[in-house]
């Protein structure tokens, strides 16, 4: 799997610039290595190379963004008698629907998760 083309795909979703993005590149090869996992044996990888790059930068992203929920919980400042506050759960509804989407779009190279690893007697 193309590496940088997972970065790309992270750093589109997420408007990280490439210096912000490559902090975050053990993710993406993360990400990267659970998309592929998933594959089936027989999906050409170089075929199907931008919409799985896509999936695995968009998953890296998702977790991106479930780290920052987890460590900054609701954001909320005052200036004077104007209070702004921010749901971090709007972020993560609208990632997880981004994720949900590009899993949905490569869903039919996954294999089903089942494998007969043989009989015990």
């Amino acid at each position: 799997m193309d590496i940088l083309l997972v970065l790309e795909s992270f750093m589109l979703v997420s408007g990280l610039t490439k210096e912000e993005a490559e902090r975050w590149l053990p993710l993406c090869h993360w990400a990267a290595a659970s998309v592929y996992g998933r594959l089936r044996s027989d999906v050409d990888v170089i075929a199907h190379r931008a919409a799985v790059c896509y999936a695995a930068g968009v998953t890296a992203y998702y977790k991106y963004v479930l780290r920052n929920a987890a460590q900054n919980g609701s954001s909320r400042f005052s200036v004077g008698d104007v209070t702004v506050s921010e749901n971090v759960n709007d972020g993560v509804k609208a990632a997880k629907a981004l994720y949900d989407e590009a899993m949905a779009s490569v869903e039919h190279l996954f294999g089903d998760g089942f494998a007969f690893m043989g009989v015990v007697t």
